[in-house]
């Protein structure tokens, strides 16, 4: 498996931190970032940087289309109220947005280690 990210391996108030600031920047400002971090006391690269904004801007990509999908098939239901189908649709899109995530973290390994995760 590959080696934990440098990103990974910062204090979690601090990569929530750069995860919020990331979002807010529209995945872009790296070098900011990078120059921030550094007045912190990390020193991560941007290029790291971009990598881990990539992977989160694509787990929001998977929430929000796993969201729109829950959305869309409530929205065809006919029955108005149903509370069960609304838990249904949320363990339903929880599913979903799980799997969605776990395919793309499994896209960043070898293809020797994705065999050995499907297996």
């Amino acid at each position: 498996m590959a080696p934990r990210s440098s990103i990974e391996k910062l204090p979690e108030d601090v990569r929530r931190w750069l995860e919020r600031a990331l979002t807010e920047n529209g995945f872009s400002g790296y070098v900011e970032l990078e120059n921030l971090l550094r007045e912190k006391g990390y020193s991560i690269s941007k290029s790291a940087i971009h990598r881990y904004g990539q992977q989160i801007e694509s787990r929001l990509k998977a929430i929000k289309e796993s969201a729109e999908l829950a959305k869309l098939i409530t929205e065809q239901v006919d029955d108005e109220g149903d509370s069960q189908s609304d838990a249904l649709m949320r363990l339903v899109q929880t599913d979903l947005m799980n799997l969605l995530i776990e395919a793309r973290n499994v896209e960043s390994l070898s293809v020797k280690d994705r065999l050995k995760h499907w297996a």
